[in-house]
């Protein structure tokens, strides 16, 4: 999914913010079985585009936090947000170069959400 010479870094990155999260839950793991970690695009918006190049935002939702967790800061909550992605057309299929967060914004209700595009998953509904 992503470049050969990209992978890596992103992977890193994708364990660093997993490692700081499971500090924060006070996990040794996110796969805990006690652990809600769930994330779902919703939409999707073309930033800029050439033949080989394209910059988009993923909007989604993602609810995080510890099952029947008695502390609100810990227990699974809801929000939405957004990543800023950069992939290239490299060997006859779209690769990720670049990922990061972006604003967690807008909401569900705010009318700038109308903005996205629907998103649908590869082979869903089928």
């Amino acid at each position: 999914m992503a470049l050969p010479e990209d992978a890596e870094r992103l992977a890193n990155s994708i364990m660093e913010i997993d490692k700081q999260n499971a500090i924060y839950f006070k996990l040794n793991s996110l796969q805990s079985p006690t652990m809600n970690w769930i994330g779902r695009v919703t939409g999707y918006s073309v930033r800029s585009y050439q033949e080989d190049e394209a910059n988009i935002t993923l909007w989604g939702i993602v609810g995080i936090g510890i099952y029947d967790s008695k502390d609100p800061k810990l227990a699974p909550r809801e929000g939405w947000g957004t990543d800023n992605c950069q992939v290239v057309w490299n060997s006859g299929d779209w690769k990720l170069k670049d990922a990061g967060d972006g604003p967690w914004t807008p909401g569900i209700t705010e009318r700038a959400a109308e903005g996205f595009r629907d998103f649908l998953l590869v082979g869903a509904g089928q």
